[in-house]
């Protein structure tokens, strides 16, 4: 089997894990084609060639026009179609939306070049699209073969669209297990006299902004300060706080709970995410998003680390029964479901433990991986 997988997504390396792992499968030759730069959150990616390929594996970068867009960005024609007869993959896998310019032009060369298609989807909202784009995704319906999407909204939703073929969930990306390892009392104890922590620590990890529900965390983190004094916000980011929570945290009068830890690499993240208490994903639905995974659970929950989310989007699906769920936006009901652990931990213990088996089962990258390639084989031998 010879199947590429074409994504702007595999620029960042901590995204290629399950790259790696399929092409340890003995019949399968995988090929990852991505740009050689993309912009994301305001910072400049650049692929550095970190190691070469072999007889099963083939990286290929391929330039773009309007990199940083994941709707309207499109590969150099010329480039990516020598790319694919080079390859001449069996299956191409694409992960972008599809109604993403991208994904049209490689619908139509994968006519050209007679290989099979299939694409990704995470959106779990009904969109507004344009005409142009509701014609990119009439023709990549029609040349798919199948999908995968990142959660059961997305599934329900495409197939509510008119896409009538096979549709598995199963993520794009997993978590790190390699990498993201839990830690002795001992190691945790050490880490967190080396970062300056102490006391009971909630976490958060992802991008500091309005709709990932920084704002309920906050106001939830002043009214349990009134009963867990030692508890301590923990906010990591690979992003820059900005003003605006600073301002918050002050008028809260929240300073002396709070340690930012933001600006970071996101290896960096792996290691204040391992000695937190527990891990809070508060994330609000708006107009236009809602949360489609939520990666940062998967990765703390491998780090043994108790999780609690909100209700919006696919956290409660990928949370399950290993983790406490509270209505988006109730910075009450946040503090409730805190107290929980704080007060309770066997509870902490017991969902820590729980957190810890899912991810191994379901969203480890072995996992991820073994179900993408698992599908390979139906579509293939079909």
């Amino acid at each position: 089997m010879r199947v590429l997988i074409i994504s702007h997504s595999y620029i960042a390396p901590e995204n290629r894990h399950k790259i790696t792992v399929l092409g340890q499968k003995q019949d399968l030759e995988i090929g990852v084609l991505f740009p050689p730069r993309w912009i994301a959150l305001g910072r400049h990616l650049f692929f550095l060639q970190q190691s070469q390929d072999t007889e099963r594996h083939w990286t290929f970068t391929c330039p773009v026009y309007g990199a940083g867009d994941n709707s309207k960005y499109i590969y150099d024609p010329i480039c990516l179609r020598r790319d694919i007869l080079e390859f001449k993959p069996d299956l191409i896998h694409v992960e972008e939306e599809p109604w993403s310019r991208c994904l049209g032009e490689i619908a139509i060369l994968s006519k050209i070049t007679s290989s099979r298609l299939i694409f990704f989807s995470w959106e779990n909202l009904e969109l507004s699209l344009s005409f142009a784009q509701q014609q990119i995704r009439r023709l990549v319906f029609s040349q798919s073969i199948a999908a995968l999407v990142g959660n059961e909204e997305a599934k329900s939703l495409l197939q509510k669209s008119g896409f009538g073929k096979r549709v598995d969930v199963i993520t794009q990306f997993g978590a790190d297990t390699d990498a993201f390892v839990p830690l002795s009392l001992e190691q945790k104890q050490a880490v967190r006299e080396r970062l300056g922590l102490t006391g009971f620590v909630v976490g958060f990890a992802g991008r500091l902004v309005e709709e990932k529900g920084i704002g309920t965390l906050l106001r939830a983190i002043a009214e349990l300060k009134k009963t867990a004094p030692d508890c301590r916000l923990l906010l990591v980011s690979t992003t820059i706080i900005p003003s605006e929570f600073e301002d918050m945290i002050e008028d809260l009068n929240i300073t002396d709970s709070v340690v930012v830890a933001d600006g970071l690499d996101h290896d960096r993240i792996r290691e204040y995410t391992q000695v937190m208490d527990c891990l809070v994903l508060p994330s609000l639905t708006t107009p236009t998003w809602k949360e489609q995974f939520g990666r940062v659970l998967t990765e703390a929950m491998a780090c043994q680390v108790a999780v609690i989310g909100s209700s919006s989007g696919a956290i409660p699906e990928v949370i399950g029964e290993a983790g406490l769920i509270f209505k988006e936006g109730d910075a009450g009901d946040l503090v409730s479901k805190i107290s929980l652990y704080y007060q309770d931990p066997s509870l902490l213990q017991d969902k820590a433990r729980m957190g810890y088996q899912r991810v191994q089962e379901k969203y480890s990258f072995k996992a991820v991986a073994e179900k993408t390639y698992q599908l390979y084989k139906q579509i293939l031998e079909h």
